[in-house]
């Protein structure tokens, strides 16, 4: 039933998504976490937002909380309008919020939350540009994103290699495209530089020298994750990655663009997951950019799962668990 109506497209459910939210993220809002704006590879532009909401907790998750609600729209938006899932749907909604549920505070503060909104705008100007004759503007914008990502949080600066690797997969490389993404991505750098170098301070490279390693050796897995939801989504998630790996076979069978859309995603995955082996002491928010293809993953199981009434079950099964969890 509850399958059914995402797929069906229901403004009514633009509504119950954020209500969702709210029930999976209950406990933020009842025990507000700290906020940490000295989480290893915060970047500058990230320090200064977070100490903006340092001295109200409420504030800051009540923002965290839009903020996740608003990734899961636009996640939902690029899907859709991209056709990575066939046909119009808030199924990628709401699995956005199942998966950013999985976090033991999906709702806390953090430069990465933050730094994923740009990524998935990058993200979107890079399926844009199949099929476009000229997108020198689409390169300089999405070079800008992931710099703006890069400032909020050090370590999502290496996405720059996904974007310029995920454009030369959609369309003929370009010399002229490639500099202007690297003009994009250090135009505000610059003006940070010159920033610092005027009033004495280091310079931007050292951030990347302090946040960034190899190989990791910081990362421990925390024992605020509670056993039981991750157990119950983890099957959830081996199955709609068993599912959907067959079905983009399939799709990917359809056209050129939709074997250059699952490539690009495939990449994602890559690169968000060697971000997290470089990255110094990863938390639980560094997550947040590899859920995007995650999503994608997941909610084709939901969409083309011919056993409906199975993927009812475990649709309902993982919401209830992360909400009484």
């Amino acid at each position: 039933m509850l399958i059914k109506i995402l797929r069906a497209h229901q403004p009514l459910i633009m509504f119950v998504i954020p209500l969702l939210a709210l029930v999976l993220g209950w406990a933020d809002f009842v025990h507000p976490i700290a906020i940490l704006p000295a989480l290893p590879g915060t970047g500058p532009l990230g320090q200064v937002i977070l100490n903006l909401f340092s001295q109200n907790l409420t504030i800051a998750t009540i923002f965290a909380c839009m903020v996740v609600v608003f990734q899961a729209f636009f996640v939902n938006h690029i899907f859709n309008t991209n056709e990575l899932t066939v046909r119009n749907t808030f199924i990628p909604a709401i699995c956005y919020l199942i998966v950013a549920s999985i976090l033991p505070h999906q709702y806390q503060l953090t430069a990465p939350l933050l730094s994923t909104t740009f990524i998935l705008f990058a993200l979107q100007r890079i399926f844009q540009a199949f099929n476009n004759g000229s997108y020198q503007g689409g390169c300089l914008e999405t070079g800008l994103y992931i710099s703006i990502a890069g400032l909020l949080y050090t370590p999502h600066s290496l996405f720059l290699v996904f974007v310029i690797a995920g454009i030369l997969i959609l369309r003929p490389f370009s010399f002229r495209e490639v500099l202007l993404i690297l003009f994009g991505f250090f135009l505000p750098y610059i003006y940070l530089i010159l920033y610092r170098f005027w009033y004495g301070h280091h310079l931007i490279g050292q951030d990347f020298q302090e946040y960034l390693h190899l190989p990791n050796n910081g990362f421990t897995w925390p024992n605020t994750l509670s056993i039981t939801p991750l157990i119950g989504i983890g099957f959830v998630v081996l199955v709609a990655l068993y599912f959907s790996f067959t079905r983009s076979i399939e799709l990917g069978a359809r056209s050129i663009q939709h074997r250059g859309r699952i490539a690009v995603m495939r990449l994602m995955t890559a690169v968000a997951l060697l971000i997290l082996l470089v990255t110094k002491q990863p938390s639980f928010a560094c997550f947040f950019t590899l859920f995007i293809p995650l999503v994608f993953w997941t909610s084709a199981y939901f969409i083309w799962a011919k056993k409906t009434w199975f993927a009812e079950i475990l649709l309902w099964l993982s919401l209830l668990i992360l909400i009484f969890r």
